[in-house]
């Protein structure tokens, strides 16, 4: 069994594989990770998953967009006239797949420090080499308004940016 240990190299993003002797970048992603959404968190897992397979650190830029999480709230989708039992049900449902979600990402996935505005994005951005958008509802107006975060834009010009999602199910982008 191979174990890589990574070891800091000063003035650099890069951290160093010691086992194969060679440099590793650090990453960047940012996504949907926090919509309690099965395929929001499969798809932040398996991008981390994939680019750490290629032998880089991979980290989820823990940024808190506003309608992400007002869409993720507990709270959300109840509908006028429902009876007091089923809005409980439907709130103690919420609340424990909250939970479960929330487990998930403490186990599986590894956050970057909170970023809830786009300074704190910048200031992030210093600590990666490369950065991965990705899925395709970071295109989808309705998913995240006006928030450009997802388009990278807090960003420098010098350093790589990344696309990973598969467009489907719209005619227009």
């Amino acid at each position: 069994m191979q174990i890589l240990q990574h070891s800091y190299v000063s003035n650099s993003c890069y951290y160093k594989n010691v086992y194969l002797n060679e440099e590793v970048m650090k990453v960047g992603i940012i996504t949907f990770h926090r919509a309690v959404n099965y395929g929001a968190v499969l798809q932040a897992y398996a991008l981390q998953y994939a680019v750490e397979k290629l032998g880089h650190k991979a980290e989820i830029l823990d940024y808190r967009c506003e309608e992400v999480d007002r869409a993720a709230s507990p709270l959300l989708g109840f509908r006028k006239g429902e009876g007091f039992k089923t809005a409980t049900k439907k709130l103690i449902f919420r609340t424990r797949k909250n939970v479960s979600f929330n487990s998930f990402m403490k186990n599986y996935i590894h956050l970057s420090k909170k970023a809830v505005t786009h300074e704190d994005l910048v200031k992030l951005s210093k600590e990666y080499d490369s950065f991965f958008t990705g899925s395709d509802q970071v295109w989808n107006y309705g998913c995240a308004g006006n928030d450009k975060a997802f388009f990278l834009d807090f960003v420098d010009e010098g350093k790589r940016k990344r696309l990973c999602c598969k467009l489907w199910n719209r005619e227009a982008v």
